[in-house]
């Protein structure tokens, strides 16, 4: 009993914590597990650092892709490089008869399906950028 009462007094900062507020139980009662909670997580961190990073460097980024671009238009009507959309298309994951309003309408179904996710990574976005 005297063991049991010294392991209990050292517990960490963040199992006290959770036992405080009764996390464990309050996300059982609302059905919803630990590992999604860790992927919402992710979701907001990954768009907290996609929009402090996008206010930050949203001008070199959009110089650096627009001369990237020329470069490669450039390059391809000299014939120096040939570009071929449907190996392109196939790195990405795309099959050759996709367009771009296919791929939009998949990503809006993605976020439909994810909306948790979708909310929570624009929620983190929203934060980064106005941190930024």
């Amino acid at each position: 009993m005297d063991a049991e009462a010294h392991v209990m007094e050292h517990q960490g900062f963040w199992e006290t914590l959770k036992e405080r507020i009764g996390l464990p139980q309050w996300l059982t009662s609302l059905n919803i597990s630990a590992h999604f909670v860790v992927q919402l997580c992710i979701f907001f961190v990954g768009g907290f650092l996609v929009g402090f990073l996008a206010r930050r460097y949203i001008r070199s980024i959009i110089f650096i892709c627009i001369v990237i671009t020329i470069t490669l238009i450039i390059l391809h009507y000299f014939h120096i490089i040939s570009i071929h959309s449907d190996k392109l298309k196939e790195l990405f994951g795309m099959s050759s008869t996709d367009t771009f309003e296919e791929l939009f309408s998949l990503g809006l179904a993605w976020m439909r399906t994810h909306i948790m996710f979708s909310i929570g990574a624009l929620l983190g976005f929203i934060i980064g950028f106005r941190i930024g």
